[in-house]
């Protein structure tokens, strides 16, 4: 499955970059004990293993022996790592050693981003910090949230809400009561935390002549952005999960149902009613009909159908 990248990526987790906090910064408002062979290190946003970036913070949850071999070949060196004590003593590295990683790396993130104000507080209107092309068409009611760009003749309809964070294109369209950008549905659940809100900060890239249909649901990514090709075009009532990615010039029907991760090739056909399970791939120019339940790959060209879908035959 090809699927070009988009032609202007931000930087990690978008533009919107967080105040810088040093370690002890972050061990005071988080109340984390970390170790650390610097102790005049300071964070200024999140990073993953796959792309090395100093002074970021990630998380180790089960890493690979390639992601730790990653960590000691590169930059990452100089990041604060969040991961099980099993694993801190093959790094050098600024560690904070919890049961529950994902749980400590949702506080330091938290606190960094000020996440709690800027992401979920988000307030009506267009925020000061918000770039829109004077070309660009802003229906009443549409809330545009920090940081966020919207492109030159692009058309946001009655009640659309782009969240903090996210880049539509140009010539893009969306309809009436789309909500872009509104933190994914990314949960911590363990047995002595309960169920905790993890934090999502990656965004939305929107590119260019792109339609998206009305009441639909765009999440943010958690690290990265989730993304939306060009000149693909939904229908209604679609939800596209956090950290998705829609290949360009692929069609979404009403009411499909994308949960995070998944992959979905160019010029491909998501029917109606379908639901495409996490982290699943779908190869260039495939068509998922309508109702299917998608659990596994579906390679190019593939037409499937049905629950669980089942290859049919190949697309002509």
């Amino acid at each position: 499955m090809s699927s070009p990248e988009p032609k202007s990526q931000p930087p990690i987790a978008g533009s919107l970059r967080p105040t810088p906090r040093t370690l002890e910064q972050i061990r005071e408002a988080t109340g984390l004990d970390i170790s650390c062979p610097d102790p005049d290190l300071s964070i200024d946003g999140v990073t993953v293993p796959t792309i090395p970036s100093p002074n970021k913070v990630l998380f180790l949850d089960d890493p690979t022996e390639e992601h730790l071999a990653a960590i000691v070949e590169s930059d990452l060196q100089k990041c604060l790592v969040v991961m099980r004590a099993c694993y801190a003593p093959q790094l050098n590295s600024a560690v904070i050693v919890h049961a529950v990683p994902r749980y400590a790396y949702a506080k330091v993130v938290s606190y960094l981003y000020d996440y709690e104000n800027r992401f979920l507080r988000l307030q009506s209107g267009i925020a000061k910090s918000a770039i829109v092309s004077e070309s660009a068409f802003v229906a009443a009611g549409v809330t545009i949230g920090e940081q966020s760009i919207v492109g030159a003749n692009t058309i946001l309809m009655p009640n659309v809400v782009v969240g903090a964070n996210c880049s539509i294109g140009d010539n893009v369209i969306v309809k009436s009561g789309t909500v872009i950008g509104q933190p994914g549905f990314g949960i911590i659940s363990d047995p002595e935390l309960g169920n905790v809100h993890f934090p999502q900060v990656g965004g939305v890239i929107i590119e260019d002549n792109v339609e998206i249909g009305a009441l639909n649901t765009v999440a943010s990514g958690t690290i990265l952005p989730t993304v939306v090709e060009e000149s693909v075009k939904t229908n209604d009532h679609v939800h596209i999960g956090h950290n998705c990615r829609i290949g360009r010039k692929s069609i979404v029907n009403a009411c499909a149902d994308m949960s995070g991760s998944v992959r979905i090739g160019e010029y491909s056909w998501i029917g109606p009613n379908c639901s495409v399970i996490n982290g699943s791939q779908i190869g260039d120019r495939a068509l998922v009909g309508i109702g299917a339940v998608v659990v596994k790959p579906v390679g190019a060209g593939d037409v499937v159908v049905g629950n669980p879908a089942r290859v049919l035959r190949k697309r002509k």
